[in-house]
């Protein structure tokens, strides 16, 4: 398969694993799954999905490991760890540090599915419920460094760089994008020999 990034191309959100056939096998099986179950959610939509991204899984893991393994050069002027500042105090009265960027970032990492008209596709991508944590990620990517202010005292910024953090996300998925394609192509091609054949029983 072919990899492009709909909306967008080369952004550093999102690897997508598609071409036309691969496009059209995602959306004929909706559209059988949806068949099936007479318009209700249909559990063979969760094993397609399972299967693919079990699929992509080699690729997600690396790109999350290679969040992990970000390293930060320390600067004169340091702010309090993003850590601290997302922490929170317990109801026994004990304070709990949240994640750290690194760690945020290589939770968010996640597989989407879509096989809608419009966004058919597989997507490994920074998908954190927080948007702060993707727009860091992205521009580590980008441009090797964030902005950022000194404890929250936005009128003075202060940029950090990571050692070889531009490409990240790419570096580390590139190893994978040709077999993790193939992988996902195989799937799609066994599920789709498996529902014609149902349809045909059952016709």
């Amino acid at each position: 398969m072919a990899g492009r990034t709909p909306g967008g191309r080369g952004s550093s959100s999102a690897l997508v694993y598609v071409d036309e056939k691969s496009v059209r096998d995602l959306q004929n099986l909706a559209k059988a799954f949806k068949a099936q179950s007479d318009k209700r959610p249909s559990p063979l939509t969760k094993m397609l999905n399972k299967e693919i991204r079990d699929a992509a899984e080699p690729m997600r893991a690396d790109i999350a490991t290679a969040a992990e393994k970000l390293t930060f050069q320390r600067t004169s002027k340091q702010g309090g760890s993003r850590g601290r500042r997302t922490g929170r105090t317990l109801k026994s009265g004990k304070f709990k540090a949240g994640r750290g960027l690194r760690k945020s970032i290589a939770v968010g990492v996640r597989t989407q599915i879509s096989s809608g008209a419009n966004t058919a596709g597989v997507r490994v991508r920074l998908a954190s419920k927080d948007p702060e944590v993707n727009l860091l990620g992205k521009r580590l990517n980008q441009k090797g460094a964030i902005r950022h202010p000194l404890f929250g005292d936005k009128d003075h910024w202060y940029e950090t760089r990571a050692t070889g953090s531009k490409g990240w996300f790419y570096s580390a998925a590139a190893p994978h994008r040709q077999i993790v394609s193939k992988r996902i192509q195989r799937v799609l091609d066994t599920w789709t020999r498996k529902m014609a054949g149902e349809i045909s029983r059952l016709g």
